[in-house]
């Protein structure tokens, strides 16, 4: 493939080196070939007063380690019916469950596709479409947990209206509550935690719905120690899928934006929910979860606790290799998930 030397002012980002760049005084190297220039990379090759840097000369293109658990389609389809489903059940409609049963089957059907599909973290991309777009999530994340403890197949169909519904007693409370910023009152508190009950009873009192739909509306904040809501339920009383769909719930909201929070990084969220386990959270589901969880992609710039700055170079379910960039030891190699001692404090890219 044809390479260019270029001044090193002209280096854009999106081109990719030919050939490593070498610390001048022991010929570490600082940057590998075939490494996609960011504009933090430019920055430190312009500091290390280089003249000239090979370059290929076509834009680069990068396979995703994983796919994505769901295609942008069929999330939008997802959020679209899902919205529509609220709010027909809030005109106090009847509720289409063959139409959230196709959905889910559609769902179910492209993640079992492929067994490279893993959980990615995505961005929300407004606060008023949350209630939907966490319950796709919380669908997409509980069908993967549950693929991996060999749910058959229509366990994992059950699971996944269940998962879609978890939350449809929101629809029948105050939705400002919800999204209010700063603390809330404990009257405020105890409404919010009314939306599993008024969940379950008006599932209940629909026809031809697996008894499970509505039990796992009331059941998904109990917690294994009994400090749940709304029964403190324990361990051995809480239904397998409220466990699985707990985790699913709690994650994607810890990790997604709201009014009244910014995200938490996926690392710090799964860290938060093994911390709590077995006290709060099913050891067996959490540790399925974490398997089929990937926190970081390739590519993506970290700032770590010990003050390093990384690129993510390579990311699979059991390892996060990544490259140190700025600080000490500068051009080192190693898996993140092999350093338990170190968390990431940011995402700079």
């Amino acid at each position: 493939m044809a390479m260019l030397l270029i001044p090193v002012n002209e280096i854009k980002p999106g081109m990719t080196l030919a050939k490593p760049i070498l610390r001048a005084d022991d010929g570490l190297i600082l940057f590998q070939n075939d490494l996609e220039l960011k504009q933090v990379y430019i920055d430190r090759i312009k500091s290390l007063n280089l003249e000239t840097v090979w370059v290929l000369d076509y834009p680069r293109t990068n396979e995703p380690d994983f796919l994505e658990p769901i295609k942008k389609e069929i999330r939008m389809k997802a959020t679209s019916i899902l919205r529509t489903t609220f709010s027909q059940l809030k005109e106090q409609k009847n509720l289409d469950i063959v139409k959230l049963k196709n959905l889910v089957k559609e769902i179910l059907d492209y993640i079992l596709s492929d067994d490279r599909i893993a959980y990615t973290i995505r961005k929300i991309d407004a606060y008023d479409n949350y209630t939907f777009t966490h319950s796709v999530d919380v669908c997409v994340l509980a069908i993967l947990i549950g693929s991996i403890m060999d749910l058959k197949r229509n366990e994992l169909e059950i699971l996944g209206v269940c998962s879609l519904l978890h939350d449809v007693g929101k629809i029948f409370l105050d939705f400002r509550i919800f999204n209010k910023p700063g603390k809330l009152e404990p009257i405020e508190y105890e409404q919010i935690k009314a939306h599993t009950r008024a969940g379950y009873e008006f599932l209940k009192s629909k026809e031809n719905l697996s008894f499970l739909i509505p039990h796992m509306a009331l059941q998904h904040h109990e917690r294994e120690d009994g400090s749940g809501y709304p029964r403190g339920l324990k361990g051995k009383d809480i239904h397998r899928y409220a466990k699985i769909i707990a985790i699913a719930d709690v994650f994607n909201a810890m990790t997604s934006q709201r009014i009244y929070q910014d995200p938490v990084p996926a690392a710090l969220a799964i860290q938060e929910i093994y911390e709590n386990t077995p006290l709060k959270y099913n050891q067996d589901v959490v540790e399925h979860f974490i398997k089929i969880v990937t926190p970081y992609s390739k590519g993506i710039i970290l700032l770590l606790s010990n003050h390093q700055t990384v690129e993510v170079i390579e990311t699979s379910r059991k390892k996060c290799l990544i490259r140190v960039i700025s600080g000490f030891n500068e051009g080192e190699i190693y898996n993140l998930y092999q350093k338990p001692q170190l968390h990431v404090v940011k995402w700079l890219d």
